[in-house]
């Protein structure tokens, strides 16, 4: 365990690239306890004092293999949200004074399908867990793990922020609020470009989702629906004329969307076609899902708005 913390202290001198783990055990992560959690965050504060520009390492949990030909031309999910988060960086950078702290974003690969997670935390500010083809009522060994491990690292670890999308979202709803009401629930297919109506107290913490929507990718049919009202501490970020709940909100923890603004109109495009010849979609109304694809979209600002959420303390 030492020396894959000094591995992560050494790799957190670089930023930019993806990084690709072989499987190691579960286990390692579920005996954390409150005393071991603080000295590795006070590890990780004194390892990254020195430089004037934050790197926020994010644990990419990779719940999907995507295609060949995207990986060719896109990278896996990874390398997808750390380009997509680059872009948000590099606006938020460039608004801020010259003497400011400018952050950097690097992520790193966990195939979680074949048993990949992260074996320490040292140095790691995030995780995020990826869309899937998968439902997370699938009765598949992968799923459970990984929810046990969301489990963990939520109860345990209560510096590491979390962020999903899409299965992510639901996996984190069924997971952590499947006590208080909250579930996954077949709906009609979302496709394409659309607006998130931003619920009120969501915007009061990122105002600058007062002055434009966030619009990006979606390519869902299951949804996150609430029997009663959530938890005080949790809110929704807003709904869509096709789903109610667009996200979910806990304010310095965790933050899902429902939708996949990491991913572009050649990503999409793909996908909608290949759902389609599947027969997922009906070739009846492919034209217009892909029509909703070319849409205009802001999903920097959505990047603006996780990278805000993750770096604020």
């Amino acid at each position: 365990m030492a020396s894959v913390a000094r591995e992560l202290i050494a790799d957190s001198m670089s930023c930019g690239s993806v990084e690709y783990h072989t499987p190691v055990p579960v286990p390692a992560l579920m005996h954390c306890h409150a005393q071991s959690a603080d000295m590795i965050r006070r590890a990780a504060t004194n390892s990254t004092a020195c430089f004037s520009r934050r790197v926020l390492h994010i644990a990419v949990l990779e719940c999907e293999q995507m295609p060949p030909y995207i990986v060719q031309s896109h990278g896996n999910f990874a390398r997808i949200f750390e380009r997509w988060l680059q872009v948000g960086t590099h606006r938020l950078n460039a608004g801020r004074p010259a003497r400011r702290e400018h952050l950097s974003v690097r992520t790193s690969s966990w195939n979680v399908k074949e048993g990949r997670y992260p074996p320490s935390f040292l140095g790691v500010d995030a995780i995020i867990i990826s869309g899937s083809v998968n439902g997370v009522h699938d009765d598949v060994p992968w799923i459970a793990t990984l929810r046990r491990y969301l489990l963990a690292v939520y109860h345990n670890l209560p510096w590491v922020k979390i962020f999903g999308s899409c299965f992510g979202h639901q996996l984190i709803a069924q997971t952590l609020l499947g006590d208080h009401g909250v579930s996954v629930e077949r709906s009609g297919w979302e496709v394409g470009v659309q607006e998130v109506f931003h619920d009120h107290a969501f915007v009061q913490n990122f105002p600058g989702l007062s002055q434009a929507p966030m619009c990006y990718q979606f390519l869902h049919s299951d949804e996150v629906v609430a029997e009663d009202s959530l938890p005080p501490t949790w809110s929704s970020i807003g709904s869509s004329t096709l789903c109610e709940i667009q996200g979910l909100y806990q304010p310095g923890r965790v933050l899902t969307y429902q939708g996949h603004p990491e991913f572009d109109r050649i990503i999409m495009n793909d996908f909608v076609r290949r759902l389609v010849k599947a027969g997922a979609i009906d070739a009846a109304v492919s034209e217009t899902y892909l029509a909703f694809v070319e849409r205009d979209d802001t999903r920097i600002l959505a990047a603006e708005v996780l990278l805000k959420f993750l770096t604020i303390d």
